[in-house]
């Protein structure tokens, strides 16, 4: 059994901060603007709080030596507030569950299926000032999310292998050609995900992955955005980690991170997008038993050591606050970082 929530705030600033066209540009060559020297909004205040209460249960269940079963049920209360009026927004609760089936016609063999219903918060937006309900915030009700999967797991002496073909479906929201920031459509996410790690010597340990989707908008709002694909959702994905302890000591480990992110489409109509990009990772790790506490590690790693250039995300929006003007707001990746940490065991 498990009991969890949080409470989340929402802020807005009284005075608004200011405003400026800094120019136009181009997506898929990115040009730098000077700092339009713009005034900072003050005054912030609470403008709405949410708050999630959860109880969960779940079991394993053994049938025989082949067969098991896997059950959860969680009972959520959702609440939101507006702050300024003390008025709830909605009060509402519900039931999420999941079933797994599980057989393993082998030792180190499993074969599944599993089923999942979830409840979760429903998302929120501020309107911009291009808006004619300028500051005021939205929060939507929760929703409901599906998923189906069949998969399979095996370990193979030291190498664990797994692959899995899903579907996961959920409401997507966000600000439509109405000037409306709700629930434009269905998100219906079918992929197959493929992932293995383990050691292949003694001294080296590899990760990795590679998922392959159709993220398609269904239900959508706007004819022109039926069956394309979701705004910011790539078809490929993978990523595979190296970790290297230098032979004949136990003290030193190196590592290597590669990541790949395939094009993501920047608009509903699937007309632009932002190409693929691939980072690489790279640290190094010395352990030692001689320093402070019973154990002190230091970690030294190069984020995007070769500086890559990419848009790490984006969501859709109406961008220019008018009746067919559609688009994305992106988000610029991390450049090269560099990040030095140190741990100690009592």
């Amino acid at each position: 059994m498990q009991a969890n929530g949080y409470i989340w705030t929402i802020y807005g600033a009284r005075t608004a901060g200011g405003r400026a066209n800094l120019g136009n540009s181009n997506l898929y060559n990115p040009k730098t603007f000077s700092n339009p020297g713009v005034a900072k909004g003050s005054g912030a205040y609470k403008s709405s709080e949410g708050t999630m209460k959860n109880l969960t249960i779940a079991d394993d269940i053994k049938l025989n030596d082949y067969f098991s079963v896997i059950l959860s049920a969680a009972r959520s209360n959702f609440e939101n507030k507006n702050k300024q009026t003390g008025v709830k927004t909605y009060d509402e609760s519900g039931t999420s569950y999941a079933a797994s089936f599980i057989y393993r016609p082998a030792e180190n063999v499993s074969l599944y299926l599993t089923y999942a219903d979830s409840l979760q918060a429903g998302s929120s937006y501020t309107y911009e000032r291009t808006n004619p309900r300028y500051g005021e915030t939205v929060v939507l009700k929760p929703f409901r999310s599906k998923q189906y999967e069949i998969g399979a797991k095996a370990r193979i002496e030291d190498i664990d292998l797994s692959t899995a073909l899903f579907e996961i479906k959920r409401p997507i929201a966000y600000l439509g050609d109405n000037n409306e920031y709700s629930i434009q459509g269905e998100q219906v996410n079918r992929g197959l995900e493929f992932t293995a790690g383990g050691k292949i010597t003694n001294d080296l340990s590899v990760m990795g992955g590679v998922a392959l989707i159709q993220p398609k908008l269904k239900k959508a709002k706007q004819a022109y955005a039926q069956g394309k694909i979701v705004v910011g959702e790539p078809k490929v994905q993978s990523n595979l980690l190296f970790d290297y302890v230098v032979p004949n000591t136990d003290k030193l480990a190196l590592s290597a991170n590669l990541h790949y992110t395939g094009k993501r489409y920047a608009d509903q109509r699937n007309v632009n997008a932002v190409p693929a990009y691939f980072t690489t990772d790279l640290g190094i790790r010395y352990v030692t038993k001689e320093w402070l506490g019973k154990q002190t590690t230091l970690r030294f790693n190069v984020n995007n050591v070769f500086d890559k250039k990419y848009w790490v995300g984006m969501f859709p929006s109406n961008i220019d606050g008018t009746t067919t003007g559609t688009g994305a707001s992106l988000f610029l990746g991390q450049s090269r970082t560099f990040m030095l940490s140190a741990e100690v065991k009592f």
